[in-house]
């Protein structure tokens, strides 16, 4: 076997996508155990790569929870983005609302995983940086469609609906939630 050929690590395995793995690995972890909970050897073995690949590719414990929290934001803002482009012809207060009804209804990990980085993020400045990052995007994308300040009451009350919904007993309440929204941006 030609050096070219071998792995990070000289093992002689190539394996691309592991990274990528080890993040999902992480994102299960934590949206099962907590981020107090979640640790370098929880993650291997949910991603079924030894210990040693997660300390390779990533230094340390809170540059796994980086990148898994880093994409998590991506992906619900895209997610809320294409949510507001669906209503670019109609009423973007309808828009707001899916984006509310759907978190709290079908995006039951992400909201438990937005939720573990708030608390993350109120203890160290680091992923404060990255939650402040993630509400300047969904505050630009709600101000494509209202003006500033605005959307930035939209995006206080998406979040604090989505507390709420996460942490009440009762169904969630679609009629509630366009009403809400009604209020603040009508």
């Amino acid at each position: 076997m030609t050096s070219s050929s071998r792995g990070p690590r000289g093992t002689g395995h190539v394996d691309p996508q592991r990274p990528q793995r080890i993040v999902e690995a992480a994102l299960e972890v934590i949206v099962e155990r907590g981020v107090a909970r979640t640790t370098h050897r929880a993650i291997a073995e949910r991603g079924g790569v030894p210990l040693g690949s997660v300390t390779y590719h990533f230094a340390s414990l809170d540059d796994v929870l980086w990148a898994a929290f880093s994409q998590v934001a991506d992906r619900v803002s895209s997610r809320f983005e294409q949510t507001m482009s669906d209503h670019v012809d109609g009423d973007p207060r309808e828009g707001v609302t899916a984006i509310i009804t759907e978190f709290v209804t079908q995006h039951q990990d992400d909201l438990l995983l937005s939720f573990e980085l708030y608390v993350l993020a109120a203890r160290d400045v680091r992923f404060r940086r990255l939650m402040e990052k993630w509400q300047h995007t969904a505050r630009g994308i709600f101000a494509a469609h209202f003006d500033v300040v605005t959307a930035r009451m939209v995006d206080a009350l998406l979040e604090g609906l989505l507390v709420h919904a996460a942490l009440s007993t009762e169904p969630v309440d679609p009629g509630f939630i366009a009403a809400a929204v009604a209020r603040i941006a009508g």
